[in-house]
C-alpha cells in the first residue's frame, strides 16, 4: 500500500457574471456543454460522454447512465429552470453525442472560448462552481453529493462556505437574454415545453 495525498489545491470556480460571458460566447453545442457543466455539475469526462437522448430520456432530469458516470453508477441531475431554458434551441437534437470531441480538443476549445470570453480559465471551474453554489443554495451536503455523483462528506470537506446563498440565486438564474430571470418553469409547463 502507498500512501496517497489528498488534493489540497484551493477550489477555483466562476462568478455568474464569468458564466454569463462564457455562455455569450459560446455557440452551438459548445454552449449547450458549458451549460450542463455550470448548471447540472457534470464532470468533463461525463459532458463528453452525455448523448442527446440522455439529456432528453427522464423529463426534468439529465440521466448520467453508469456506463457514463465517473462512479459507475447512474444518476439522474434536476434541470433546472434556467438550464431548461438554456437547453430550449436544441429540442430538436434527439441522438447522438453532444460533443465528438476528445477531451484533449476540447479543453483547447474550452481555453480559446476563456479567452474570447475574456474569463480566466478555472480547472474544473464548472463543476466547482455548480457544487459550490448548488450546496451554499440548498444547505444540504446529502442533496448536493446525490446530484454532483459525490460523497456527503466531501461535499462538507471541500465546497462548505465558498459561496453564499445570493451569489448562488444569481448563478442558477444565468438565463439566455429574452428570458425572464423572475419566470420560473412549472413542472407540467418544463415537461411540455422539452
Amino acid at each position: 500500500m502507498r500512501p496517497e495525498h489528498a488534493n489540497t489545491a484551493e477550489v477555483q470556480f466562476y462568478s455568474p457574471k464569468e458564466f454569463r460571458a462564457l455562455l455569450a460566447a459560446a455557440e452551438g453545442p459548445m454552449r449547450a456543454m458549458i451549460a450542463i457543466g455550470g448548471l447540472a455539475g457534470l464532470r468533463t469526462q461525463e459532458l463528453l460522454r452525455l448523448d442527446w437522448a440522455d439529456v432528453w430520456r427522464v423529463s426534468g432530469h439529465i440521466e448520467v447512465t453508469s456506463s457514463k458516470s465517473k462512479t459507475r453508477q447512474r444518476r439522474l441531475v434536476e434541470t433546472c429552470p434556467a438550464l431548461v431554458a438554456w437547453l430550449r434551441p436544441f429540442r430538436e437534437c434527439t441522438s447522438g453525442r453532444i460533443c465528438d470531441l476528445h477531451e484533449i480538443r476540447w479543453q483547447q476549445n474550452f481555453l480559446k472560448l476563456c479567452e474570447l470570453a475574456k474569463v480566466i480559465r478555472k480547472a474544473n471551474g464548472l463543476r466547482h462552481a455548480f457544487v459550490s453554489y448548488h450546496f451554499a443554495l440548498h444547505a444540504n451536503e446529502n442533496l448536493t453529493a446525490q446530484q454532483a455523483g459525490n460523497s456527503p462528506a466531501m461535499i462538507h470537506a471541500h465546497y462548505k462556505g465558498l459561496a453564499t446563498k445570493a451569489e448562488a440565486e444569481k448563478w442558477f438564474a444565468v438565463k439566455p437574454a429574452g428570458v425572464p430571470a423572475n419566470v420560473v418553469a412549472l413542472p407540467a409547463a418544463k415537461e411540455a415545453s422539452l
